[in-house]
């Protein structure tokens, strides 16, 4: 399933759904790192999407460690996604595997 659509599927977030979330982004993440040692025309770019997905990252962090998740922290985090993929793309083809 792709990212966008797991996200908008949730009615209720709960840490789960917030770790199904974290694998997708972490995977691309590393791709990400990969692309930035490759290809360095388009490094600044890069690397603010990077630090926009490790912003949306260390929120998740905050939620999995407090072991829950406001409806204020949920909507700042689909936001920052959204804004993320607007912004530098990239994020709309990332897959999440559901267990």
């Amino acid at each position: 399933m792709k990212l966008f659509d797991y996200i908008d599927s949730i009615e209720v977030p709960t840490i789960e759904n917030l770790r199904i979330i974290y694998h997708g982004l972490d995977t691309k993440y590393d791709d990400l790192i990969d692309l930035v040692v490759s290809n360095s025309n388009k490094l600044l770019k890069t690397i603010r999407f990077l630090e926009c997905v490790k912003s949306v990252e260390n929120m998740m962090f905050e939620c999995m460690e407090s072991n829950s998740i406001s409806e204020v922290q949920w909507l700042k985090l689909k936001c920052n996604l959204y804004k993320a993929q607007a912004e530098y793309r990239g994020l709309k083809e990332i897959s999440v595997y559901l267990k």
